[in-house]
């Protein structure tokens, strides 16, 4: 049995970086310097769309000079070895929850000071976080951030630039400047907040030059990242993603052409990184792939794809797109967790759509959640019987032609479930190995998300402030399991909501995501 990675980020061997498409400015000739910080590893960092529309955007203006930070890669900037400290800006983009103690143990090895409240003066950088986690609920760091973008980060910031500049001796009336009414969120005057969003992907900004790493292999491998459609009209009940960007808003046939078009010649590649939480849900999508891999000869990448978008032909686009694995989301196979979940399809239909797949020579990834209130050991065991049947039905010899990825369902804010209770790791963890003993191996193997690494993220997703001393004397250890269940002790906090419903108000309550 396989265990996804979550644990600690390891730090990066004395591998010196070479890159393409890097901006050096002379930092001494610009008003105002943005330390982009990615809290994670600088591999991950690559395959980052939303680190790279940040780097080129900000650097689109003359007097201001944005800069790259990993965990991995210290505390001084990637391009010009510049100290964290010494910028004027900190713009720190947070994907998912367990970024958070890295971004503070960063702030911290760079010898500034965690709480906002000892960062008045304008001799320390003003903090500013943005990302899917912090559109669901800012709290957790609300006692570390000095402002927050809710909400899409292209029409905020233009106003925050302008602002920085015209207060950049005065913080506090910096961030009174800044209207909630915009997507701003200053923990120091708590009001209502209106996500910010793009209306029209196609007169948007979009990163043409990437960067692209000459010494290291990004996450989803080499190629041009692309946006083909932001948010997602289906609202599955589970989805934090889902429900904090909004409805769909695709780009048009024409405006994707142009972009990779010029994508792949300024990036030196001839592979195209899709990025949509659905891509068949667009209108043209069939179109876009035709014209990557019939026209323009060269390779593609399709996310995670919900399975009634799929059909054989699609399939075999796939296939000519030299894509070795064809990743799926069914979520469960029950009806009744189905109908609970927002999201559902047959046993049968995912059964056709994977064996389509392996005789066409694909491997299978498949995500499933469990742990969903109301789920019975016969909801489980469908997950292992309906891969030895599709296995069974297909002549297939190689080794990992199924791969599950079976995790726990975690309560995320914004959410239709942000108030129930999860279950409790010890059952989650019989509930998987029951699935791995009954897989077919070598042919189908498990990976999972850990249960009490579950427990931890949802913890940090449903707070409130009350975490930050937790959180802060987290970040100062190793950032383990084990030093979390020593601060969890030391400072008295308590997860027992976690496992039991949670009524409105909650702390994200005044964040008013529109749709």
């Amino acid at each position: 049995m396989h265990v996804e990675y979550v644990g600690y980020i390891r730090v990066m061997s004395s591998t010196r970086i070479r890159e393409l498409n890097v901006v050096y400015k002379n930092p001494s000739k610009v008003d105002v310097r943005v330390a982009i910080v990615f809290p994670s590893t600088y591999q991950a960092g690559l395959s980052s769309l939303g680190l790279n529309l940040l780097y080129y955007m900000l650097n689109s203006y003359e007097y201001v000079y944005a800069e790259r930070f990993t965990f991995d890669t210290g505390i001084r900037s990637i391009e010009t070895a510049s100290p964290l400290k010494d910028f004027d800006v900190i713009l720190v983009s947070l994907s998912y929850e367990l970024m958070y103690p890295y971004f503070l143990k960063m702030l911290h090895n760079a010898s500034i000071p965690l709480f906002s409240k000892n960062r008045m003066s304008s001799k320390h950088p003003l903090i500013i976080a943005g990302g899917p986690a912090i559109s669901g609920n800012p709290e957790p760091l609300s006692e570390f951030v000095d402002v927050f973008v809710i909400g899409d980060a292209e029409p905020t910031i233009p106003l925050l630039l302008e602002k920085i500049l015209e207060y950049s001796d005065d913080k506090r009336k910096l961030l009174e400047s800044l209207p909630s009414s915009r997507g701003f969120y200053t923990p120091i005057h708590r009001e209502e907040v209106i996500k910010a969003q793009v209306s029209n992907l196609d007169n948007t900004f979009h990163p043409i030059k990437q960067i692209q790493s000459l010494t290291v292999e990004p996450v989803y491998g080499k190629g041009f990242m692309v946006e083909v459609s932001r948010g997602c009209s289906r609202r599955c009940r589970f989805c934090l993603e889902g429900h904090v960007m909004g409805l769909r808003r695709d780009r048009s046939l024409s405006v994707i052409k142009k972009l990779i078009s010029k994508g792949l010649e300024a990036n030196k590649v001839n592979r195209v990184i899709f990025y949509s939480l659905s891509f068949f849900d667009h209108p043209e999508a069939d179109k876009i792939l035709e014209y990557v891999v019939d026209e323009l000869g060269v390779e593609a990448s399709i996310p995670s794809l919900r399975p009634d978008t799929l059909n054989k032909d699609r399939i075999e686009l796939i296939v000519r797109a030299k894509q070795k694995t064809l990743t799926i989301a069914p979520e469960t196979l029950s009806p009744h967790i189905a109908s609970f979940l927002g999201k559902g399809f047959t046993k049968e239909f995912i059964e056709d759509i994977a064996k389509t797949a392996i005789e066409k020579g694909l491997k299978i990834k498949m995500y499933y959640i469990i742990g969903v209130p109301g789920e019975t050991i016969e909801d489980i065991k469908k997950i292992p019987e309906t891969v030895k049947e599709i296995l069974r039905d297909v002549k297939v010899h190689r080794s990992e032609v199924i791969k599950l990825s079976v995790n726990p369902l975690i309560p995320k804010p914004q959410t239709p479930l942000q108030g129930i209770p999860m279950e409790k790791p010890e059952s989650i963890q019989r509930k998987l190995k029951l699935i791995d003993r009954e897989l077919p191996k070598p042919k189908a193997v498990l990976d999972y998300y850990p249960p009490k690494w579950a427990v931890v993220q949802a913890a940090l997703a449903l707070a409130d402030r009350s975490i930050a001393k937790t959180l802060a004397l987290w970040s100062l250890t190793d950032i383990g399991l084990g030093s979390w269940r020593r601060v969890l002790r030391e400072t008295g906090y308590k997860l027992d909501s976690l496992f039991r419903y949670r009524e409105p108000p909650y702390p994200w309550s005044f964040i008013k995501i529109s749709w």
